[in-house]
């Protein structure tokens, strides 16, 4: 008797357990369907905001939508505001959704929009406080005595980077540090006794603040690999600066002057995997003098 009621307790529990199970799947199975109705039969407030959605101008021209993303439609028209689209889609500002889920947004319920990242430039800057540069005197204008120091000087001033990108920023301190590099340049190439221990590594320095950054992932606008043989490259936009540091770093590996013993603690096997690093960079005239640099460190 004892083991049948067990039996019997135990038939009964599970006969619970199953009716409890078939009560969660029906409440699952009602949840969903409906979020389903809801989602195609909006409500009367979600269907006055599409009608304004689709009745809303296209933004002005210039404007960057999708953070930083141009929307242009198949027809080459502008797309209508990110807010109206979303609007007429029953969804939340766009601006708000994460990258991924914003570009499956996009893609899904955008019907007609193709979207198109910008273009990387070769180099990516990391915005800070521009540095203010002061004009210095020239070196031939000095006292012989006093040169050392000012080139000292000149030197450090052009570890200063700036932001190329900002075509219109810092106008005059960019043109300080152009007139200082090729100052340097020429006084490399006619003086004599200049390159001293603490020039082998403020020079060394300069070189590697100017040169030594992150370069993006080399992509065309649809996101395809680049091709350098079918694409065209995206130029440095500091090239006016960079290409002057090349040809400075150049003349130095090349004077007569050159110290080795000097330049050993920073010519380093870090300082070659960083300058084959920048090989990566899609601009054909820094790879052209980084092949020059390369064979100079190595001779």
């Amino acid at each position: 008797k004892m083991f049948k009621g067990k039996e019997k307790e135990e038939k009964e529990k599970k006969a619970r357990e199953e009716k409890a199970k078939e009560a969660a799947r029906a409440d699952a199975s009602k949840s969903a369907k409906e979020k389903s109705d809801a989602a195609r039969d909006p409500k009367p407030a979600d269907k006055s905001a599409a009608a304004a959605g689709k009745a809303a101008t296209p933004e002005k021209a210039g404007r960057s939508a999708f953070q930083n993303k141009s929307v242009v439609r198949k027809d080459g028209k502008d797309s209508d505001s990110p807010q109206a689209a979303a609007a007429a889609h029953g969804t939340k500002h766009l601006g708000d959704q994460p990258p991924v889920a914003l570009e499956l947004f996009q893609a899904r319920h955008l019907g007609g929009l193709l979207v198109h990242k910008e273009r990387q430039n070769s180099s990516r800057f990391i915005p800070g406080v521009a540095p203010q540069l002061e004009k210095l005197p020239l070196l031939r204008e000095v006292k012989p005595a006093e040169r050392p120091e000012l080139f000292i000087k000149k030197l450090k001033q052009c570890q200063a980077v700036f932001d190329f990108n900002n075509a219109l920023g810092d106008l005059k301190s960019k043109d300080i540090k152009r007139g200082s590099l090729t100052e340097i340049y020429d006084y490399i190439k006619t003086s004599h006794g200049v390159l001293t221990e603490a020039v082998h590594s403020e020079l060394i320095s300069m070189f590697t603040l100017n040169a030594f950054r992150t370069l993006p992932p080399p992509s065309t606008n649809n996101g395809v690999e680049f091709d350098p043989e079918e694409d065209d490259p995206a130029l440095e936009p500091s090239w006016t600066h960079l290409q002057l540091v090349y040809e400075v770093f150049c003349a130095f590996l090349e004077s007569q002057e050159f110290q080795p013993n000097f330049a050993k603690k920073q010519l380093d096997v870090s300082f070659v995997t960083k300058l084959l690093d920048l090989f990566d960079s899609e601009d054909p005239r820094e790879r052209d003098l980084l092949k020059t640099i390369l064979h100079r460190v190595y001779g």
